[in-house]
């Protein structure tokens, strides 16, 4: 039997995942390669990186998990494929530290989401948490409208990519006990990337194949924020609450902030901060509120 890890080395190694996963919006504003082939590529890469796990599990799989891999992995997959894709294009638009605060709302999400997908019950917390959190997003949105509308878009446009996750994450709950986790994440991968190479087809055939100067953000954008920080996170999750972890998961766009202010010399304006507040309060309620 495993050895069960100390507390203090899960929630180090879930502050690593954190960190990891926050730089994705950075190589994604650092790259110059279009939405929808850096979202593929992204994905393909990791599917080959993870291939020999997926493998491995293949192997010891019976013929219907195997059936499930291949066929029950689509429409997660298309999910995936569209959060990366609308992520990409939010992350592009708006300034790191918000593009990463809003698309990591997931927790006040889920309940709404949960109900519509398998009619599972939102209870008076979670309304409340996800009140709370809609009046931070309201407050970081509205001052900018007097801009026009174009200022406000890439907030909507990640928020938009957060509703896709979370739906993605909903349709994965039920997939992922059915067979070895790698069988089941590096089909959705694999499906996820090829959805959206497929879909850069009619825009970008000339150049599906990025130029050799951006291979290199590209694979650090597969292994750093989608195979160690999401890779770390689920190993949190097996180790500690769900609750934890989406609470803990707020905090990405910290770490965003503080990268893009000497990558990008970014500074927050001032009404982010309590804007930023409310939504990590309203996503403890939301989580606290949760069962486990």
């Amino acid at each position: 039997m495993a050895e069960t890890p100390r507390k203090s080395t899960v929630y180090l190694l879930l502050i690593l995942g954190i960190w990891a996963c926050s730089t994705a919006v950075i190589w994604i504003r650092l790259s110059d390669v279009p939405p929808l082939l850096l979202s593929g590529w992204r994905l393909i890469l990791s599917t080959l990186i993870l291939s020999p796990l997926a493998w491995k599990a293949w192997q010891q799989a019976s013929p219907e998990q195997r059936r499930h891999a291949l066929l029950g992995t689509i429409l997660p997959g298309i999910a995936l494929a569209a959060h990366f894709i609308s992520w990409t294009f939010g992350a592009r638009m708006t300034e790191a530290a918000r593009a990463t605060l809003i698309v990591n709302m997931t927790p006040l999400a889920m309940p709404f989401v949960l109900w519509l997908v398998n009619r599972e019950h939102v209870n008076r917390g979670e309304w409340i948490g996800t009140l709370v959190a809609l009046a931070g997003v309201l407050m970081l949105t509205l001052p900018r409208l007097d801009s026009g509308l174009s200022t406000t878009a890439g907030d909507w446009v990640c928020f938009g990519s957060m509703i896709l996750v979370t739906f993605y994450l909903v349709l994965g709950r039920r997939s992922r006990s059915k067979g070895a986790f790698w069988l089941y994440l590096v089909p959705v991968y694999a499906w996820a990337g090829l959805f959206c190479l497929l879909a850069a087809l009619p825009f970008h055939a000339g150049e599906i194949i990025p130029e050799s100067s951006q291979w290199i953000l590209l694979l650090a954008l597969a292994v750093i924020p989608t195979i160690v920080g999401h890779g770390l996170l689920n190993y949190s999750l097996r180790h500690t609450g769900a609750q934890q972890v989406s609470v803990f998961n707020q905090t990405q766009f910290l770490f965003a902030a503080l990268i893009a202010f000497f990558v990008f010399s970014e500074i927050p304006a001032l009404l982010f901060y309590p804007a930023a507040l409310l939504i990590v309060i309203g996503a403890w309620i939301t989580a606290k509120s949760l069962p486990e």
